[in-house]
């Protein structure tokens, strides 16, 4: 097996954080990207193959970073850290709901998921792929 060295961190924790969503290796979300990166765009099979159904996203909330998994296709929101680690939630207003109740029980925990939840690869909030 071939390694790679002088990954920066923070590179390191994306290709995690997404292996953790894919349910696969670090080596092997790492050969998927290479994989989607190196498809001719434009091709129709590329061009679908780009619509990854799972995508990372976090939030911070109270000091505490939630990070979770948005599927595209059923618009729901898995939770893979903190305290509701492994709960999955139908839609991303409702895990937003769920996280600032376990935080923070005192206030309304209202909130709209789409701008609650942010994107891990760039920080954009989950409203721009809705």
């Amino acid at each position: 097996m071939t390694t790679i060295t002088d990954v920066p961190t923070d590179a390191y924790n994306k290709v995690h954080l997404l292996a953790i969503a894919w349910g696969v290796t670090d080596g092997v979300a790492v050969a998927r990207l290479v994989e989607h990166f190196a498809k001719t765009p434009g091709s129709a099979k590329a061009d679908a193959e780009l619509q990854v159904d799972e995508v990372a996203i976090y939030a911070i909330y109270e000091g505490t970073k939630v990070e979770a998994v948005y599927n595209r296709k059923t618009k729901s929101v898995a939770i893979i850290s903190g305290k509701l680690k492994n709960k999955t939630y139908s839609t991303p207003s409702g895990a937003a709901v769920a996280v600032v109740a376990a935080h923070n029980p005192t206030v309304n925990p209202n909130r709209n998921g789409w701008s609650f939840w942010v994107l891990a690869d760039n920080g954009e909030i989950l409203q721009t792929i809705r």
